[in-house]
């Protein structure tokens, strides 16, 4: 039974030190001018950008940014979006990083924009 427990810690170790890991990388992807987003919703998908304002040790500051609609994509009650840095929505805030994402409500998190257009729906 001892061999199982030390099984146990060893794995959960390599866990915690794996997180780690991809958290500094993370944080060393972040860059002013870095954008990410978040997709949400449940009978319908949100999705949220922000840019990366100001990176100090594992705080970032955020500015959350507009998204506009991919000519063509428009669907019923759904579309695809990308991000519009040039329109800034409320204030620019802070958030500490201590995982490979950053944390912003019980049901979503940011994660590195890849770029692509992001599908988004609605319900009237």
């Amino acid at each position: 039974m001892r061999e199982v427990s030390q099984a146990v810690v060893e794995y959960r170790q390599e866990m915690k030190t794996k997180r780690a890991l991809e958290t500094i990388a993370f944080l060393k992807g972040l860059k002013p001018g870095t954008v990410l987003y978040q997709s949400w919703g449940y009978d319908q998908t949100n999705v949220d950008f922000y840019e990366v304002v100001e990176v100090r040790n594992s705080t970032v500051w955020l500015q959350e940014i507009g998204c506009k609609t991919v000519e063509g994509s428009e669907g019923r009650d759904c579309d695809y979006v990308m991000p519009d840095a040039s329109v800034k929505v409320k204030e620019p805030f802070k958030k500490i990083v201590r995982s490979p994402w950053i944390a912003m409500t019980s049901y979503s998190s940011l994660t590195l924009w890849n770029g692509e257009k992001k599908y988004r729906s609605w319900y009237a």
